[in-house]
């Protein structure tokens, strides 16, 4: 569920998210920010990309960057994250 506050500013998904991960040591996450258009294609805000073993548990600031790899600075994504074996 997204909710936008007022002037779509900090939104909030509420989202969780599971999968399984085969073989962790070449895994990646990348998360990816988008703005919605439902007359054309969703335009490109940021992303950020990092490698599965070095993702570390609990409420995290993931900074996104532009599509030439520069800062968005101060835009990031603030996550929780929970690994768990089984």
């Amino acid at each position: 569920m997204l909710v936008f506050p007022i002037a779509g500013f900090n939104p909030v998904w509420n989202e969780v998210l599971r999968f399984g991960i085969s073989v962790p040591e070449l895994a990646l996450i990348r998360f990816v920010v988008e703005d919605y258009d439902t007359a054309s294609s969703n335009d490109f805000i940021g992303q950020f990309t990092l490698p599965f073993t070095s993702v570390q548990q609990g409420y995290r600031h993931v900074h996104l960057l532009a599509k030439d790899g520069t800062s968005l600075s101060p835009a990031t994504l603030f996550v929780r994250i929970r690994i768990k074996s089984e």
